[in-house]
């Protein structure tokens, strides 16, 4: 979702952060909504 129309380079620090914030599937699950 993140790279549809976006370069690496840029979608870069965002993936790195979603996936610090949400290293599992489960982790992701339990997340609050807002």
């Amino acid at each position: 979702m993140m790279l549809q129309q976006t370069q690496v380079t840029q979608a870069e620090p965002f993936y790195e952060r979603f996936m610090a914030q949400f290293p599992s599937v489960e982790t992701l699950a339990r997340a609050p909504l807002d």
